[in-house]
């Protein structure tokens, strides 16, 4: 099952549970796709960010995190202070 999300009128990305989406920060995400070739089984993947203005938006934010992790492949990017490595850690 997959679903269709969308800012205002023209922007719109598939929210599916086989596709990743991750938080790279409190206002940026990004997400990857399959789209469909013209050749059966064929695919072409997709990449794309998104970034939202999250002054006064947090509550929204967070409510669009639980949509994400009930929809789609949802990780939260967490960077670790003391090492400077990115942590991904699975958000479920």
């Amino acid at each position: 099952m997959s679903y269709i999300s969308h800012v205002g009128e023209e922007i719109q990305w598939t929210l599916a549970r086989h596709e990743a989406c991750v938080k790279l920060d409190q206002s940026h995400y990004f997400f990857s796709l399959r789209a469909p070739k013209e050749k059966e089984h064929e695919a072409v993947m997709l990449n794309y960010r998104l970034t939202f203005a999250s002054k006064g938006q947090e509550k929204l934010l967070k409510e669009m995190d639980e949509l994400l992790k009930h929809c789609s492949s949802f990780l939260v990017q967490k960077e670790e202070e003391k090492k400077g490595a990115l942590d991904l850690t699975m958000a479920e």
